[in-house]
């Protein structure tokens, strides 16, 4: 008897100790009401927050406050209507809650679209989904609360080609473990990350990068080694004694005095002007036309040449004797089919004119042209100029155009720079 009672004590101490562990494995899955599950894995609970909706709807809020992450689903076939993300503590105010959407990554309080969000709540009494509606069939709202981390520690490895892109500013509170190459990126003394540019060399050298006070980016060469080392896209080595090209400039040496590096050769252009005439008669002396701009004359503002060249067009056949006076400098022109006058200042800038005499034409079937060559005519602008400016002008006949357009005149013009 005694040997029983003994045993029947050990079974009824067996069974209390099976019933606490059952009790406290219970503890360990979670809190009370969100759900079960096993020790040490996160928890889930679900709720419909807005169920084929047809109108403006605050709908079923989700209870957060044991939670972690919750995720929301927005589904539906609708027109127009945005889904607000709010939370609370005090179960009466609402406020915007800042969620990701987890197929690009960008942060908004607010959709209109279907899609799924993750929204921080730890802290938060309740989370839900407001709907604003305006047009469309349905619209649904699933959300499914866990006690998981809100951000968790995530590893970036970078490969050789691989890019991160960040479209959206995030604050992240949790460590991130970033590795570039297999190499992790170092603090500088103000626990910024440290940028290092390295050049060719495999083996350990540093130029850092930094920035002023500007924001401009800043190259400090800490060393370079004696040897041949790239800067940009420039490898010297050594530069020998003699004709180096560096560029498209051959120096062998500059002499003192006045140097040109640029253009090396002198060149020419031709340059056409048409005046607008008078379709009728001139006089002796009238001027013909009015101001004739040679624009691009030369290189380079108050550079040198010399007109080698007039051509004469005549569309009318008048074969008229013409002078050619220019200048330097812009003037201001005698009015066309006026005795031609220019002012006492302009004539300090003329730099000479061109006589087309009535044998230097050629006539055709109905027009003609007159080319007058060797007699060239220097010239230098003025500063800031590169134009030369010319008029006009009848000589003793009385020629008669037909239209306005009836001369051309076209200037050789070879200039030195």
């Amino acid at each position: 008897m005694a040997v029983r009672r003994y045993l029947y004590g050990l079974a009824a101490l067996l069974a209390v100790a099976l019933l606490a562990a059952v009790v406290l494995a219970g503890c360990r899955a979670g809190p009370a009401g969100p759900g079960i599950a096993p020790a040490g894995q996160p928890w889930t609970s679900s709720v419909v927050m807005q169920s084929a909706v047809v109108t403006s709807s605050n709908g079923t809020s989700l209870g957060a406050k044991d939670g972690g992450v919750a995720g929301i689903q927005v589904s539906g076939t609708y027109t127009t209507a945005t889904t607000y993300f709010e939370g609370t503590v005090d179960g009466t105010n609402w406020v915007a809650v800042q969620c990701y959407d987890v197929s690009d990554g960008s942060v908004d309080t607010l959709t209109a679209a279907n899609g799924v969000w993750a929204c921080p709540v730890s802290g938060l009494l309740r989370l839900r989904a407001r709907v604003a509606w305006t047009s469309g069939t349905s619209l649904t709202v699933q959300g499914l609360l866990t006690d998981a981390p809100t951000f968790g520690t995530p590893d970036v490895d970078l490969g050789a080609t691989e890019t991160v892109n960040v479209a959206n500013a995030v604050t992240v509170n949790d460590p991130i473990s970033v590795t570039v190459g297999a190499q992790a990126p170092q603090l500088d003394d103000t626990d910024k990350l440290a940028i290092s540019a390295y050049g060719k060399s495999t083996s350990a050298g540093d130029t850092a990068l930094h920035v002023d006070s500007s924001g401009d980016a800043q190259v400090d060469v800490l060393s370079i080694a004696a040897g041949n080392n790239n800067i940009g896209d420039v490898d010297v080595a050594s530069i020998a004694a003699g004709n180096n090209n560096i560029g498209d400039v051959d120096v062998a040496s500059i002499a003192a005095g006045e140097t040109h590096v640029g253009s090396v050769s002198s060149g020419a252009v031709v340059i056409t002007q048409t005046p607008t005439i008078t379709a009728g008669a001139y006089s002796a002396n009238d001027a013909v036309g009015g101001k004739l701009t040679f624009a691009n004359a030369v290189r380079n503002a108050g550079g040198v040449g010399y007109i080698e060249d007039v051509i004469i067009v005549d569309y009318d056949k008048e074969n008229a004797e013409l002078i050619l006076v220019c200048f330097d400098a812009d003037f201001t022109p005698t009015a066309d089919n006026a005795a031609f006058d220019p002012s006492d200042a302009d004539l300090l800038n003329a730099i000479g004119w061109l006589y087309i005499g009535a044998g230097d034409y050629k006539g055709f079937s109905d027009n003609s042209m007159a080319t007058v060559s060797n007699q060239p005519l220097q010239f230098k602008l003025s500063a800031g100029n590169t134009s030369l400016y010319c008029q006009l002008m009848n000589g003793s006949g009385t020629p008669t155009y037909t239209s306005t357009g009836d001369l051309t005149v076209k200037l050789a013009i070879r200039y030195v720079n």
